[in-house]
């Protein structure tokens, strides 16, 4: 039975090379393997979504599935326990829903989602080039959709990029990983592609005219303005890249966002969505009071709205409700889930915070460059990377660690930038969420995944783990 690793474990580290971001003990490891190529398929058949998929992502499924049954030690953290109880959770109410067939495809989409595409990634984009190479895939998926919603009246290519919201909430989820990553790249022409993509990206937004994409849209450039190191730099770009792309939104999307104030204060239903959007979250609210602990099941609330509808609304509207959405994820997961789904939902963003936030704090020892470079064991006392195994932060632990050739604020800087992207992704999912029902959407947890490859590639692991070549 594989033996969970264990985080708290302390070793002497061996005299051998150390390489960019890798575990002193790591081999190293091809870049582009077999199962990282899988993934940057994988991110093309998710947000390119092509008309005939050849049954490509089920390969990739089941692929990815194996490779993680095959790891010898699997990674364990909080938020992939997390992750099955939100299985449960969804699973136990199957036979209790309204709908039965929607609980049953949402735990299935769910658990691929969870199986055979999060927990694997974490064992697969183990590699600080990995890492970067996934992000540089991540921008070309995303410069196609938004290339996409430009010439498309903002409608993205179907699925769950397919609605104008939906198109800009995915869009705005990865914005600030494009941004950060321009300050990333080691060449002129990344720094041009990454900033042409970032463009792309923001027309791609606004193209969609939708207001919820727009405060989604602020939170992702605002957090990249004003939250991340070197204010300067990238206020002096943000600058820029707004006398560029302001003139180049069409002029009926600054109307569209002039009525945001107007929609917020509307409270007649028939006479814009902003009103019609609060009758959902009301009903929402007694869906809760009715099922506290797990809602009315996954994917129920289009089909039970007709009996939380009251008798005033209906005078109002002159219509039913019934099989509409509730326009929002925290409302139609605390309606569907319950207070038991929702309190995962929190868990898990917590662990993501507290995951970020242990990362920007640590002074990780990284080297400048990815070629593996010859260093020393010293056994002067050092920090080391400040989680246990259960990921709580633990303190300071004296440490031999092999000496790199040369640390500077450069090197730790890709650390500080790349969690500084993920921690503005996760903003943009959650401010353009409020308007849209997304919580079984990729972005949320393919972020989740990222932020654990992060952390688990930053950490110094024990001797006896493993990254192996994958």
């Amino acid at each position: 039975m594989a033996r969970p690793i264990d985080m708290s474990e302390s070793t002497m580290v061996a005299r051998k090379p150390v390489g960019k971001w890798l575990p002193i003990h790591a081999p190293e490891a091809a870049t582009f393997s077999f199962p990282m190529v899988m993934y940057l398929v994988y991110l093309g058949m998710e947000y390119m979504r092509p008309p005939n998929p050849l049954g490509i992502p089920l390969v990739i499924s089941i692929a990815l599935f194996g490779v993680w049954l095959s790891q010898a030690k699997k990674i364990w953290v909080p938020q992939f326990y997390c992750f099955f109880a939100l299985l449960a959770v969804i699973a136990v109410m199957g036979p209790f829903a309204e709908n039965n067939y929607n609980v049953f495809m949402w735990a299935r989409n769910m658990g691929i989602m969870f199986i055979c595409t999060v927990i694997p990634l974490v064992h697969v984009v183990n590699t600080e080039r990995r890492f970067s190479v996934f992000i540089a895939g991540i921008a070309v998926v995303m410069a196609y959709l938004g290339v996409y919603a430009i010439t498309h009246g903002g409608r993205g290519p179907g699925g769950h990029v397919g609605d104008e919201n939906d198109a800009a909430l995915a869009l705005n989820s990865f914005i600030p990983l494009v941004f950060l990553s321009m300050f990333l790249a080691k060449s002129v022409l990344q720094k041009v592609l990454y900033g042409l993509t970032l463009g792309i990206m923001v027309l791609g937004v606004a193209a969609t005219m939708s207001r919820g994409g727009f405060l989604g849209l602020i939170a992702s450039l605002g957090y990249c303005f004003f939250l991340t190191p070197n204010k300067g730099k990238t206020l002096a770009l943000g600058c820029v890249m707004l006398l560029i792309l302001i003139p180049l939104a069409p002029e009926k999307y600054w109307d569209e966002i002039a009525s945001i104030g107007t929609e917020a204060s509307n409270e007649d239903p028939r006479q814009g969505t902003g009103a019609l959007r609060k009758e959902y979250w009301k009903a929402a609210r007694e869906m809760f009071k009715a099922n506290p602990v797990f809602g009315v099941g996954a994917g129920n609330f289009r089909w039970n709205l007709g009996q939380y509808q009251t008798q005033d609304q209906f005078e109002r509207l002159g219509r039913s409700l019934e099989g509409t959405e509730c326009h929002s994820v925290y409302f139609a997961t605390l309606a569907e889930l319950g207070g038991v789904g929702f309190g995962l939902f929190l868990a898990i963003l917590w662990y993501n915070v507290r995951d970020l936030n242990g990362m920007l704090k640590a002074k990780q020892p990284l080297t400048s460059d990815h070629k593996r470079i010859g260093s020393s064991v010293r056994s002067t006392p050092v920090k080391t990377f400040p989680f246990d195994s259960a990921g709580k932060v633990r303190p300071s632990q004296p440490a031999a660690v092999a000496d790199p050739v040369r640390i500077s604020s450069i090197e730790q800087s890709r650390l500080t930038l790349y969690a500084h992207g993920l921690r503005g992704g996760i903003l943009g999912f959650l401010v353009s969420g409020v308007f849209l029902s997304a919580f079984g959407y990729p972005p949320f947890w393919l972020l989740t995944g990222l932020i654990i490859a992060l952390k688990m590639i930053s950490m110094p692991p024990p001797e006896s783990r493993s990254i192996g070549t994958l």
